[in-house]
């Protein structure tokens, strides 16, 4: 498939004196993720503090879930076939036109090999803007250390229990959320004073994905779907 590749802001979040701002290129479907930092004075934007990247395509931490036959879900990691369960080996060979792919071979490329893309001569979708997927519906979610003083003045029962917890993880780095058509949700580090800054540090692919067409994204003549593309919402649980 082929089509022009337009790039477009789809959503901002300033924390501070940062903004990140996420961005999708139709065409390609690729996405990107940069944080910006902000004059504290006029508000306008200085230079870009870095953009997200991801590590090799074997050595991503990309998590899914998978169902026993008893019901039981367990969390996997999204690498090896023999790791998932029947269905969602089925479900990945399925999506590609005519089954002609392995789900080793699908699985791989979902991660972010492209030894076999057609421009290396094999039959996958081009990805040469990157591997991230677009960014369209959500909004950057910026996580960081939990605030021990939150409940410090209300009657909850458990908010001492709450500050030790917080000041236990009082060191937490900073890490920013998005969703992204690629069919995962992607953790990057946030930290601007790292020198592994906007590097993804891990993603989840939610089973319902693969199940319903993720390998489909393979396809050279992929027609643009959402997979996972709703707001997030950050907790302390």
């Amino acid at each position: 498939g082929s089509g022009s590749a337009l790039a477009a802001s789809s959503s901002q979040l300033q924390a501070g004196t940062t903004l990140f701002n996420a961005s999708y290129r139709s065409g390609d479907w690729s996405g990107s993720l940069a944080a910006w930092a902000l004059d504290p004075t006029t508000g306008e934007l200085t230079n870009r503090r870095w953009e997200a990247s991801v590590p090799s395509h074997t050595g991503r931490s990309i998590y899914t879930a998978k169902t026993a036959p008893n019901g039981s879900i367990t969390s996997v990691l999204f690498s090896q076939e023999s790791d998932l369960d029947a269905d969602m080996r089925s479900a990945l060979v399925n999506a590609f036109p005519g089954g002609t792919a392995s789900a080793q071979d699908l699985i791989d490329y979902l991660r972010g090999d492209q030894s076999k893309e057609v421009s290396a001569s094999g039959p996958f979708r081009n990805r040469a803007s990157g591997v991230l997927g677009d960014i369209v519906h959500t909004t950057p979610v910026l996580v960081g250390a939990p605030d021990a003083s939150r409940y410090r003045y209300t009657d909850w029962p458990e908010a001492d229990s709450y500050a030790s917890v917080a000041s236990t993880h009082s060191s937490r780095s900073d890490m920013v959320y998005v969703s992204a058509n690629d069919g995962m949700l992607h953790g990057f580090l946030a930290d601007n004073a790292s020198s592994n800054k906007g590097l993804e540090m891990f993603a989840y692919m939610p089973r319902a994905a693969i199940m319903n067409g993720l390998a489909n994204l393979a396809d050279p003549d992929y027609q643009h779907r959402y997979f996972v593309d709703g707001p997030l919402v950050a907790q302390d649980v």
